[in-house]
């Protein structure tokens, strides 16, 4: 018998040990190692599951005999266990300024603020306003901004704002505000507009609407009072003003349906 492993002649893996037979031999892959004999890898400890790494860990082999145990990304070692790292409550996220961070096991997600939009790395405003525009005497509940128009104005725009419960002229009576806006985004309010017959409850500025004329600069608005009483119980009626170029108002007109009857709140929307 030709002892094939004594000898040398034998195809086993180095990582193999060689055993003699009645005419032959074979190769077994030693401890550590996995293979057919005449091919041995190491890392098997890992690959076959033969290791005691904990939950959210990976193994990595050594030698095929040895290996070690390491937390996957957005883990981290704790008394032999691998805990969830909270990347929003330590600050170590990449949301962006305007963002929500959400921790998550192992990770963390990212959502743009309500008014932006994005991928929550990146948040861009919906519509960054340019301006904000306040009443001079702006007080709680004149419901300022309930309408809104806006007209290019020799140059630059007008501006005007329906406030219809306002008070001057009795509890909702309404209001309306004239501003000059210029091209670089400053404001001015030039003019504030009530009714020469103004009275409670009439709901002036429920609706404005504003456009220049003309090559002199000056512009016209119209501010709708819905629940006026001139045709009956909030028949409505609406009012005409010329806006001059140096921002002065006058009152041109008012307006009624020349068949206006109670309840038909005339002057609900308005345009010019």
């Amino acid at each position: 018998n030709i002892n094939e492993c004594a000898e040398g002649n034998h195809t086993c893996h180095a990582n193999a040990d060689c055993s003699d037979t009645e005419g032959s031999f074979s190769c077994v892959c030693k401890d550590g190692y996995l293979g057919n004999g005449a091919d041995c890898q190491s890392g098997h400890l890992c690959a076959s599951g033969a290791h005691n790494c904990q939950a959210n860990a990976g193994c990595s082999n050594w030698n095929g005999q040895e290996f070690e145990c390491f937390c996957h990304d957005g883990f981290r070692s704790h008394n032999q266990l691998c805990g969830d790292i909270d990347e929003c409550s330590e600050g170590i996220h990449n949301c962006h300024g305007n963002a929500t961070c959400s921790n998550s096991d192992g990770s963390f997600g990212c959502a743009c603020d309500f008014g932006f939009y994005g991928k929550g790395t990146v948040c861009e405003s919906v519509c960054a306003p340019k301006m904000i525009l306040n009443a001079d005497d702006g007080a709680a509940s004149d419901s300022f901004g309930r309408s809104i128009s806006i007209s290019s104005f020799g140059g630059d725009s007008v501006a005007v704002v329906g406030a219809n419960f306002d008070g001057d002229r009795g509890s909702q009576s309404g209001s309306a505000y004239v501003f000059r806006v210029t091209a670089d985004g400053t404001s001015t309010q030039t003019a504030k507009l009530t009714a020469s017959d103004g009275a409670y409850g009439d709901n002036f500025g429920i609706s404005v609407s504003v456009s220049s004329f003309g090559s002199s600069g000056d512009a016209v608005a119209v501010v709708g009072a819905y629940l006026d009483d001139d045709r009956g119980l909030s028949s409505g009626s609406a009012y005409l003003f010329r806006v001059a170029a140096n921002g002065t108002c006058t009152q041109t007109a008012k307006l009624t349906a020349s068949d206006g009857a109670a309840n038909h709140e005339f002057g609900k929307s308005v345009s010019v």
